[in-house]
């Protein structure tokens, strides 16, 4: 009788429904998660709302900005006139808005946009990015109340002044005209949450040179304009990661588009017989295309694995 002894692999592979295994951090803003892709201003708002200047107490770090002349910051507002109210940039106290011909520098019943997300961290609200987008846009905001106003802006006399738009243009206020320009850009307020995660594969293998290794393979959604990058992946003590890839080429850069990419991560688990424990990658969430901030500095996505142990043995007996 021979006796044989082999080292036990186990080969597990998960498939999950989205969403996940992938747990998240819970904040205040999961209220938006599974909303739409952008914030339209009128059957939506998100966390954004329009609010008096005198509530804010001077305090406008809030207020979506619109642009700048010279050093000075140019708020969008909206004032009402004539038949509803009209976005426009807010400056030395004042809403001014284009209307017909002449500019309107009005004071009363004025609003500003702001953000209102609760929130003890300020740089969760980089989770909902301000973006600029060209007028063909689905994703505009609509500051009007009447007619259809898209919030815009455009370059004018060495500023950029927020509007309405109106006509295919962006009307602004300057110089007490109203002043219509093209080309210009619409104000596009991203739900920036939107990310889902979940474990695809995971793998356990011996290598020729009879050490296991460990292959997990991580699929992540965010939505247009965000795409990830990779920072880290931290893993219980005694792992450690022998390498890292990513597959974007389904991260397709257009409006209203998901940014679909798997993540493989190869890891040797040392003296470990099990995988089992927490597990973190770690993103960089930015605009596909560069542009202003898609998400928070670093985007983290929480693991547990279970695994059975893969340094067990067992006897196989032969007879001859």
């Amino acid at each position: 009788m021979r006796e044989h002894r082999f080292l036990l692999a186990i080969v597990s592979v998960l498939f999950l429904a989205l969403p996940l295994a992938a747990q998240f951090p819970v904040h205040p803003y999961d209220a938006y998660r599974g909303g739409p892709v952008a914030f339209d201003g009128k059957t939506n708002m998100g966390p954004y709302a329009w609010v008096s200047p005198g509530q804010l107490g001077g305090n406008f770090s809030r207020v979506v900005v619109g642009g700048q002349e010279g050093s000075t910051p140019l708020y969008v507002c909206r004032a009402p006139y004539v038949n509803g109210y009209h976005p426009g940039k807010y400056i030395g106290g004042r809403c001014n808005i284009g209307w017909g011909t002449s500019e309107h520098a009005l004071t009363d019943n004025i609003q500003v946009l702001v953000n209102m997300l609760q929130t003890p961290n300020e740089s969760l609200l980089l989770g909902f990015p301000q973006n600029w987008l060209g007028p063909e846009t689905q994703l505009g905001f609509d500051g009007g109340t009447q007619d259809k106003l898209r919030v815009c802006r455009a370059s004018y006399n060495n500023g950029l002044h927020p509007g309405k738009e109106w006509d295919n243009k962006c009307f602004i206020g300057w110089g007490g005209n109203a002043v219509p320009i093209t080309p210009y850009q619409v104000l596009s307020l991203y739900n920036g949450v939107r990310l889902q995660a979940a474990i695809t594969r995971q793998i356990n293998s011996i290598g020729s040179d009879d050490k296991v290794r460990t292959t997990i393979e991580l699929l992540t959604l965010v939505d247009y304009p965000g795409v990830l990058s990779h920072a880290s992946f931290q893993m219980p003590q005694g792992f450690n990661l022998i390498r890292q890839s990513a597959d974007s080429s389904a991260c397709p850069n257009t409006p209203g588009s998901t940014c679909r990419q798997r993540w493989t991560y190869e890891i040797d688990p040392g003296f470990n017989c099990r995988l089992n424990g927490d597990y973190m990658a770690v993103f960089n969430k930015t605009c596909s295309g560069g542009g202003n901030p898609c998400g928070i500095g670093s985007q983290n996505v929480k693991l547990r694995l279970n695994s059975e142990n893969f340094c067990s043995t067992t006897t196989v007996t032969t007879t001859q």
